[in-house]
């Protein structure tokens, strides 16, 4: 099983991102990776955080495409090994929010897994902001598994995180 969920998030992650010639230069190309919060499991990927905060960052005036990579189970191991992928040649952010719960039942490293995601993309030149309380940053809005955020808890989510991608984009420039 363990096989088949990393072939699995190998395929998911290795997807191409984005095609340059499909936004306008102006765009700023920003990948979410993370677990299936992330992508929003039980609210759909419309509803999910990313979604959100595209659709609120328009709302401000900023020319932003938001690329879901969220997968169902995974963990900051898996992130780390497909985080170069994942956020591919044109992405200027990554936002990763922590899977604490996929890494607790699988007892991974995550510190140590965060710190190298987070110096991979430096090296790369991508701004990278974390997540790393999930939980608390959804404000404990959940679905009835007590896992998954409701689409409150997306929301809550996308608002914390507009200013300080606010912040990243005009690093930017």
């Amino acid at each position: 099983m363990r096989k088949i969920m990393t072939l699995f998030v190998a395929a998911v992650l290795t997807i191409p991102l984005l095609a340059h010639d499909a936004l306008p230069d102006d765009t700023v190309r920003i990948v979410a990776l993370g677990g299936s919060n992330t992508r929003g499991k039980g609210v759909g990927t419309r509803s999910a955080w990313p979604a959100q905060l595209e659709k609120l960052l328009k709302q401000k005036g900023y020319a932003v495409k938001i690329v879901n990579k969220g997968v169902d189970g995974l963990t900051t191991a898996q992130m780390r090994g497909g985080v170069k992928l994942a956020v591919g040649s044109n992405a200027r952010i990554a936002i990763l929010e922590i899977p604490l719960t996929n890494d607790r039942i699988n007892d991974r490293n995550t510190d140590a897994n965060v710190a190298a995601m987070k110096s991979i993309l430096r090296k790369k030149g991508v701004r990278v902001i974390i997540v790393d309380r999930p939980r608390k940053w959804a404000e404990r809005k959940m679905q009835g598994d007590g896992l998954h955020f409701n689409v409150a808890g997306h929301g809550a989510i996308a608002n914390k995180l507009v200013p300080m991608v606010i912040s990243e984009i005009r690093k930017l420039q």
